[in-house]
């Protein structure tokens, strides 16, 4: 008897079993039947909709360069955005030369270790913003710089697609003077 019942018990636990079994083979199934992300997910289904996970990084990474040799010992370079005005940085104060720990938006890669160069030919800033930028640049004997950057979106994502900007700052246009 004892047997029987056992029997009887272990019957009903394969019986109740069997649904559960299928509705997991059924959702296995159907998971798989999903089919992978597109190629265009740009690395994988990390993130919602296959967009791939992303670490804080700038909006633009910024090269500045002077047309005809090393930026002007003063080069300066200013930015303003909605939540406000950037600090700005200039390449002669080193008290200008801020990182994210000072909570800044616009910072600049200089070694903070040494005095301003004499001969730096690239700048490298970055600018972590949201959204659009007025940006300024200047310095002694070069036309100001002045540009709206504008963040491209990334339309599957629905986010900022970071960008790498390259300005050169340029000599003012010669006067040819008056014509005979």
């Amino acid at each position: 008897m004892f047997n029987v019942s056992m029997l009887l018990h272990e019957r009903r636990r394969f019986i109740l079993g069997i649904p559960l079994f299928v509705a997991s083979m059924l959702g296995l199934y159907g998971c798989k039947s999903l089919g992978s992300p597109p190629s265009s997910a740009d690395g994988g289904a990390g993130g919602e909709g296959g967009c791939p996970f992303r670490p804080p990084e700038p909006q633009f990474d910024l090269e500045i360069r002077a047309e005809d040799g090393p930026l002007p010992k003063d080069t300066r370079v200013s930015a303003e955005w909605s939540a406000g005005v950037e600090p700005p940085f200039v390449l002669s104060d080193p008290a200008t030369w801020k990182t994210l720990d000072d909570s800044v938006n616009l910072v600049c890669h200089i070694n903070r270790d040494m005095p301003p160069p004499d001969d730096l030919s690239v700048l490298a800033c970055e600018l972590w913003t949201a959204g659009a930028v007025n940006l300024l640049i200047e310095g002694s004997g070069y036309v100001p710089h002045e540009e709206t950057l504008k963040p491209v979106f990334d339309e599957s994502c629905g986010r900022p697609i970071p960008m790498d900007l390259s300005i050169t700052l340029l000599r003012p246009a010669q006067d040819g003077g008056t014509i005979p």
